[in-house]
């Protein structure tokens, strides 16, 4: 499978930047061979460096890339596909959801990339192997179970009625009359 790492996560800033990158790319290097503090190094320079951070995406964004691999190695294949799964997450969202649906929205929209990642590799193996034809299966279960819970969720905060605001009986900010 194709490597789903994200580009550089360092904007071309010249000498700055290219010290930056070669920095990063250092941290990682070390902490990918175990070496002794890389990962507190790392994580360090991350704290340090929210921009790089926020470069590298979420963790929902990293699983995408990995699924959107299972549907080509083609850039095309891979945006295409993310657009779909963004418009599955969309729909499944809802236009108000509260923050466990977008979870679950979001959720449902990577089972249904990989799903699809898995259907597509079945198809093009031709005689495809009991393997193959198992994780086919499984994404086929994880999409299912994410639509699921969130279907139960969307039923339990319907029955359970808007949320109100809680009730304030002592406003310490407000003075009585002496």
């Amino acid at each position: 499978m194709p490597d789903a790492t994200p580009p550089d996560p360092v904007p071309d800033d010249g000498p700055a930047g290219d010290a930056l990158l070669a920095r990063f790319r250092a941290l990682v290097a070390a902490a990918e061979a175990n070496g002794p503090g890389a990962v507190p190094a790392l994580r360090a320079f991350l704290d340090a460096t929210p921009a790089v951070l926020s470069a590298l995406g979420t963790m929902a964004e990293l699983a995408d890339r990995h699924a959107a691999d299972l549907v080509g190695t083609d850039p095309l294949s891979r945006e295409l596909a993310r657009r779909e799964a963004d418009g599955v997450r969309d729909a499944l969202a809802g236009d108000d959801p509260t923050g466990v649906e977008r979870i679950l929205a979001d959720h449902a929209g990577t089972c249904w990339l990989a799903d699809r990642g898995a259907q597509m590799q079945v198809s093009r193996a031709g005689a495809p192997t009991a393997a193959l034809s198992r994780a086919a299966e499984a994404s086929q279960r994880r999409l299912l179970t994410a639509v699921k819970t969130l279907t139960l969720v969307r039923a339990a905060v319907a029955k359970a009625g808007p949320v109100r605001p809680p009730l304030k009986l002592f406003d310490p900010a407000r003075k009585t009359g002496t």
